[in-house]
């Protein structure tokens, strides 16, 4: 059969438990942040403008059928 849990055990459990649910939802928060920051075309342009102007000016190039390349 089961084990008797005397109260401060179960209270002790319970604390726990609720503690690493608060931990759980806070760490879900902060990745859902980054994934929607590290997913976000504008966020990597304004940190990396000149990668992005380079690659704009050779996509255009390319759909352009410019004779450059």
């Amino acid at each position: 059969m089961g084990t008797v849990i005397d109260e401060r055990n179960r209270a002790r459990l319970e604390g726990t438990v609720r503690r690493t649910r608060a931990e759980l939802e806070s760490t879900l928060g902060e990745l859902r942040g980054v994934m929607g920051e590290s997913l976000d075309w504008r966020a990597w342009v304004r940190r990396h403008p000149w990668p992005s102007l380079a690659l704009a000016a050779f996509v255009g190039l390319r759909l352009g059928r410019g004779r450059w390349f």
